[in-house]
């Protein structure tokens, strides 16, 4: 059986707040010896809960691309293949959600025989981003550069808008903080060993020509400005509009075809929307008819780069990485590269991305500006495909990309390894210590 990601269920946002799951047993209690492994109840329960809410994400996500009712959802009566993958016969989901804990737990087990046979330790750096991370999910239910982000603006109260912290879910299933960290630890050595085997110098490292040739074929790169196709109350424009917008747009392509820089282009654009929406926004409130105000089309950056791996996105399902900064400085004064804000970058179904778009942008020429139309999210789009890996980037896209691809490329490999190893080892179940953790048990939200 091919267990769920490991990473994925790390790191699935928890939005429900649960109650009263928690047994009479001791939490320390070793509920399974694997090799020279120990684990505890209180690990086997954190392993299983998040097992269980990767199951229950591929059974969602089943039924939402089978266009099928996700009102109350009946988990119980779904099946996984050896895959992993919902289907119609395979392991009920009960004893599926059980076995890829275990089958978790046998990769730690490896991982640590793996390290201690090469005497290998985690690295300060690696400990310490696991830690915080931990901290940050224990506490406010995101990862820690979201944290950051909302403390550094003041807003870090309005986390618990949109997250729950991890106590309030772990708790009641028998986990403390100690426990979730040891896990997070685990997951990062997972990483580390990964990087030990395929990184450079390692045993198995992955040849630089391979990465870039996954790269060029799987990613693109471009220069984008994108243009709505909807008013500011999110109607379509008209005709004559549309036509006016796609001129516009038009008339941007041919200056750039003619030599201009994109640079000039994208501040020209961004003034022209920020006046055109003040237009629109003064229309409106001198107007008792907003129907008659003009809105035209929005210029905005699609800085999203599309890189999803388990490792260096840390989710199963395509994430998106901000590549909004510009050009830095060095210490020593000297100027490195770093993509400009109308930068986007785009993966297809290879790295796990589903746009829609991605095969009209691998079939453009290179540094051509063409304008392209985004149906399915009501756009125009001024987009010119760029060399990923030209020399005027330095490394900057091959070291951005490399960690994610060197997973796509082996992460297959490096599990099934990983699952031979933990397989051949011997196991021993208490099963007093993990008789209160049955995966009908968990508890998921207050209702429970």
């Amino acid at each position: 059986m091919k267990k769920i990601s490991r990473l994925l269920a790390a790191l699935l946002a928890v939005l429900m707040l649960v109650t009263g799951f928690v047994g009479c047993h001791s939490k320390d209690e070793i509920a399974f010896t694997i090799g020279e492994s120990k684990f505890t109840s209180a690990m086997f329960s954190c392993v299983q809960f998040f097992s269980a809410q990767s199951a229950r994400s591929a059974i969602y996500n089943h039924l939402t691309d089978n266009e099928l009712s996700t009102e109350n959802i009946k988990y119980e009566n779904y099946k996984f293949d050896e895959e992993g993958k919902v289907a119609a016969t395979g392991t009920p989901y009960e004893k599926f959600v059980r076995q890829s804990a275990i089958d978790m737990l046998r990769q730690n087990a490896a991982i640590e025989a793996l390290m201690k046979a090469e005497k290998l330790e985690l690295d300060e750096d690696s400990r310490n981003s696991a830690s915080w991370e931990a901290w940050a999910y224990w506490n406010f239910g995101c990862d820690y550069s979201t944290y950051a982000q909302y403390a550094q603006m003041g807003m870090e109260s309005q986390l618990y808008s949109y997250y729950a912290p991890y106590a309030y879910i772990l708790a009641e299933n028998g986990v403390a903080y100690e426990t979730y960290l040891e896990y997070m630890l685990f997951d990062a050595k997972y990483s580390f060993y990964f990087e030990h085997l395929y990184g450079e110098g390692g045993a198995k490292e992955i040849k630089k020509d391979d990465l870039k040739k996954f790269m060029t074929e799987h990613y693109v790169l471009a220069d984008n400005i994108t243009f709505s196709q909807m008013d500011s109350d999110n109607k379509k424009l008209s005709d004559e509009k549309l036509k006016e917008l796609k001129a516009i747009a038009d008339g941007y392509a041919e200056r750039l075809n003619a030599g201009e820089s994109f640079d000039v282009i994208y501040k020209e654009e961004t003034k022209r929307q920020e006046e055109a929406s003040k237009n629109t926004s003064s229309t409106t409130s001198t107007s008792s008819d907003k129907n008659s105000s003009t809105a035209s089309g929005n210029a905005s950056s699609n800085t999203s780069s599309i890189v999803s791996s388990e490792a260096a996105s840390s989710s199963e399902t395509s994430s998106t990485a901000s590549t909004t900064t510009s050009s830095s400085t060095t210490s020593s004064g000297s100027t490195k590269y770093s993509p400009e804000s109308f930068k986007g970058l785009y993966g297809d179904e290879e790295t796990g991305s589903e746009n829609k778009m991605m095969e009209q942008y691998k079939k453009q020429e290179l540094n051509k500006a063409v304008v392209l139309e985004d149906t399915e999210n009501s756009q125009y789009i001024l987009f010119v495909k760029r060399d990923l890996l030209d020399e005027d980037y330095e490394d900057y896209w091959y070291d951005y990309l490399k960690l994610n691809v060197s997973y796509l490329l082996k992460q297959d490999e490096y599990d099934d390894a990983l699952d031979e190893k933990g397989n051949a080892m011997k196991l021993y179940e208490d099963t007093h210590a993990t008789s209160p953790f049955d995966v009908d048990e968990i508890t998921f939200t207050l209702d429970e």
